[in-house]
């Protein structure tokens, strides 16, 4: 389960790309749309499993 799930608006894209950066050379795991969304991925899927934990 990642320990982050990092979202942003397309403004915002720069920061999120640092922030992303930074929390994985620290060592975290994240759920980030440019790294873990690739062709075909199912975002249903990846997603659920983490806004559980959220609401």
């Amino acid at each position: 389960m990642p320990e982050f799930f990092l979202s942003f608006t397309s403004s915002d894209k720069a920061w999120a790309d640092w922030i992303a950066w930074h929390l994985y050379h620290k060592g975290y795991s994240m759920t980030y749309q440019p790294w873990t969304f690739v062709l075909g991925t199912n975002f249903y899927q990846v997603t659920v499993p983490v806004w559980k934990y959220l609401l």
